[in-house]
């Protein structure tokens, strides 16, 4: 399993893929200094297994690390 990482104008999106599918996701938004959930999604058959919490804890840390180079 891994994570491709998209950051774009403060926004941030985040694939999880498995066997060359994307089987989750989850997008940001950017608002003042805050970014909000805008959508998190993944595959019913892959649900249940962490990547959900994978994708916010990587959401997480890339916000982190953007706000400290600001």
């Amino acid at each position: 399993m891994r994570a491709i990482m998209i950051i774009w104008k403060r926004s941030i999106a985040c694939w999880a893929v498995a066997a060359g599918q994307p089987v989750g996701f989850i997008l940001t938004e950017p608002l003042d200094d805050a970014l909000f959930i805008v959508e998190v999604a993944v595959h019913q058959a892959w649900q249940q297994q962490g990547i959900g919490r994978m994708l916010l804890e990587r959401v997480i840390e890339s916000a982190r690390r953007w706000a400290t180079r600001r």
